[in-house]
């Protein structure tokens, strides 16, 4: 070997340590940055799964108030419902209670059912009523009815027809039986139901019909 090459020996040797000092800076350098970006990938991630879990706490919350409030909804419709059933069978009790009391009584009870009927139909209804009967509390006399059918109207909850057996005997004579249906309207004044309106309808039986 020459003696100039020896000499250049140690600086090979020197700019080989450098070159190897140099790639071990960018291995490093470059773990450094693989791992800034693992991380930052890291965080992304993270944000994301919490801004899911965030909008599907939301959607929970949101679900929950919309079924809360469908809920609610449906309770007071039954509650009207319920309301209004209550109400319709108020009325139905009504017009049966008083249909009751203007056909049922005798000579001995005329005069309490007059005052009787001034409780369920107005003014009107009750003096037509009574203008029409030729009573005379002296003869013994029995009048019943009964009812067979109340129908209320699906359109109007205040019109009713009601079917009923009639019977009407003087003294010892033979009972008149009569088969009717009553078309009546009611109203309410004061917290209190009337019948306003009343139509009397015969139904014929088949023997009546030429």
């Amino acid at each position: 070997m020459k003696e100039q090459e020896k000499l250049l020996i140690p600086e090979r040797i020197s700019a080989l340590n450098r070159r190897i000092k140099m790639k071990k800076k960018y291995q490093v350098a470059f773990s450094i940055l693989f791992l800034s970006a693992s991380l930052v990938g890291c965080g992304d991630s993270n944000t994301e799964s919490a801004n899911e879990a965030g909008n599907n706490i939301e959607e929970i919350a949101k679900n929950e108030i919309v079924e809360n409030e469908t809920s609610e909804v449906v309770q007071n419709e039954e509650i009207q419902t319920e309301k209004e059933a209550n109400k319709n069978e108020e009325k139905i009790r009504f017009v049966t209670k008083s249909i009751d009391d203007l056909y049922n009584f005798d000579h001995t009870s005329y005069d309490v059912r007059n005052d009787k009927i001034q409780e369920n139909f107005t003014t009107e209804r009750v003096n037509e009523i009574t203008s029409l009967e030729t009573l005379d509390s002296a003869i013994d006399f029995v009048s019943t009815v009964e009812i067979t059918e109340v129908y209320q109207d699906i359109a109007n909850e205040n019109q009713f027809a009601v079917e009923g057996k009639m019977s009407f005997q003087v003294e010892d004579n033979e009972a008149t039986i009569f088969r009717n249906i009553l078309t009546l309207t009611i109203e309410e004044r004061d917290g209190q139901y009337l019948i306003s309106e009343m139509e009397m309808v015969p139904i014929q039986n088949p023997s009546m019909i030429p």
